[in-house]
């Protein structure tokens, strides 16, 4: 028999391929262990969407696990069905879930997928994400996940309506010390947080039912790094160019 030390193998492989200008990319069993973080620079989760004609959504304490293993390195959730093979329901779940989980998904093939969302989802997996926030959903059936650190005031949020059947308006508890303005970057949707106390605000957002949608709280100190980031954006739809106008817009009110 022939054995070997994983570990010290793994960091090996690492330093020679990062010295290489390389990127290391590992999935299971390597993203089960936390011993093998350090050296990889992004994770893969087989995501299993298409089981038997359906889709699978994917499970939660499983997928939390691996968030909180790999930190602020991005996951990508592989989805194990061609793009043709699924309906619009179906590609629209898939979406939905991976952004809430702050996931970048790529099909088997090789092809990007939803590369509008791309951006932000990147950006979510480079904040990292947390797994107990400030934010708090006063809304019911709302569920809140943050990203990045909030201790410089600009940290990132994805929300989610968990009423299949109703929408829902989310109502939205934000600490919040200074001005503060809240950005979806898909929608170019633009909320200034409205002082609700003296050590928060509030915000409301309108979320159809199983809809998820990801937010930047952005304090007016950091606005215009933020439009540096969204004006680097390449998104193909002009994503990017009317967060721009919008936030510059409610700069001026």
């Amino acid at each position: 028999p022939c054995s070997f030390a994983p570990l010290e193998f793994a960091g090996a492989l690492s330093r020679l391929l990062r010295s290489e200008g390389q990127v290391v990319i590992a999935d299971q069993p390597m993203t089960q262990h936390p011993f093998f973080m350090p050296y990889l620079d992004a994770v893969i989760a087989p995501a299993c969407v298409w089981t038997a004609g359906r889709y699978q959504s994917p499970d939660a304490p499983a997928m939390n696990r691996l968030r909180a293993l790999s930190g602020q390195k991005p996951v990508v959730w592989l989805m194990n069905a061609p793009p043709e093979a699924l309906s619009a329901e179906a590609l629209q779940r898939c979406f939905q879930d991976a952004l809430f989980l702050g996931f970048v998904p790529q099909f088997e093939s090789g092809a990007a997928a939803f590369p509008a969302q791309l951006p932000v989802a990147i950006r979510l997996a480079a904040a990292g994400w947390r797994p107990l926030g400030p934010v708090r959903a006063l809304s019911p059936s709302v569920a809140v996940e943050h990203f990045g650190p909030n201790a410089d005031g600009l940290y990132h949020l994805t929300i989610r309506n968990d009423d299949a059947a109703k929408p829902k308006e989310a109502l939205l508890d934000i600490p919040a010390k200074d001005a503060a303005f809240v950005l979806n970057p898909l929608s170019a949707r633009v909320e200034w947080a409205k002082t609700g106390r003296p050590e928060s605000s509030m915000t409301m957002w309108p979320l159809r039912p199983g809809e998820v949608a990801a937010l930047d709280v952005v304090p007016v100190a950091r606005a215009q790094e933020e439009i540096a980031v969204l004006r680097s954006w390449a998104a193909a739809s002009g994503e990017s160019t009317a967060c721009v106008r919008n936030v510059e817009s409610a700069l001026l009110e």
